[in-house]
């Protein structure tokens, strides 16, 4: 079910100066396509669901420390924007059941390659997120992306 894109951006934002915080993220892109979504939706929000109560949950620093969630169907749409996963396992549940909530069969037409298009947005964001927290100080952030297919 899991198919990760091996996609590494690194993005240098301090031009010369030595970093003062290192910021890294995770955009998760869930692939929605049938015949196999109807199947496969409950075991993945269910692997979610446990992954973030863990993640959300474990002492020390956080190994996935930002993460936005994209959905990608007819169209692209962001259910997560970019959000520190340590203490936020309610709003990462919301998320969870809106990605329940969606359409398990009917017609998907997909016109254009919304995968990389939800990928573009999600660095988009991901580098006004790093500006927002970091004005004016200097940062070195990277953020992957993974992508996860509802069928063979």
């Amino acid at each position: 079910v899991h198919k990760g894109l091996p996609v590494r951006v690194q993005t240098d934002l301090y031009r010369g100066k030595i970093p003062t915080c290192v910021i890294r993220g995770l955009i998760l892109i869930v692939d929605i396509k049938p015949p196999l979504w109807a199947n496969t939706c409950s075991k993945l929000c269910e692997a979610l669901e446990n992954f973030f109560c863990l993640a959300c949950s474990l002492a020390g620093p956080c190994r996935i420390p930002l993460l936005s969630l994209y959905v990608v169907q007819n169209q692209h749409e962001c259910l997560l924007p970019f959000v520190q996963v340590k203490g936020s396992f309610p709003r990462l549940q919301t998320c969870i059941s809106e990605l329940r909530s969606l359409p398990r069969e009917g017609t998907f037409h997909q016109k254009g390659d919304r995968v990389m298009q939800a990928v573009q947005d999600g660095l988009q964001q991901f580098k006004q997120y790093t500006r927002h927290m970091l004005a004016g100080g200097s940062v070195n952030s990277s953020v992957e992306v993974s992508r996860v297919l509802g069928r063979w």
